[in-house]
């Protein structure tokens, strides 16, 4: 039975993967990224480039810290939290 599933982090690496396998399988997934520059946006954009289009996939451009984006978002049955920043902070010293 096709499932409707949140995915958040959708143009990261692990979340992309898991959406792109989750559509493969029929299901639709309503996926969610704030586009940040955590590391070089042009893979982002790669990324979800590749979901667009695709059958099942609708993509909102919000945070997960939006609650209200969240809220409109969720009318997924089940979700994934891909979402989150990088574990290494940024450093500017020289």
């Amino acid at each position: 039975m096709p499932l409707k599933i949140l995915l958040t982090g959708v143009a990261g690496f692990i979340a992309n993967r898991v959406a792109s396998m989750l559509l493969d399988d029929g299901h639709t997934v309503v996926g969610l990224d704030n586009m940040n520059d955590a590391y070089d946006i042009r893979l982002k954009e790669y990324r979800l480039a590749a979901l667009t289009g695709r059958d099942g996939f609708h993509y909102l451009r919000a945070d997960i810290a939006d609650r209200a984006a969240v809220r409109d978002a969720w009318t997924a049955g089940l979700a994934y939290c891909g979402g989150g920043r990088r574990g290494r902070p940024r450093t500017t010293a020289s």
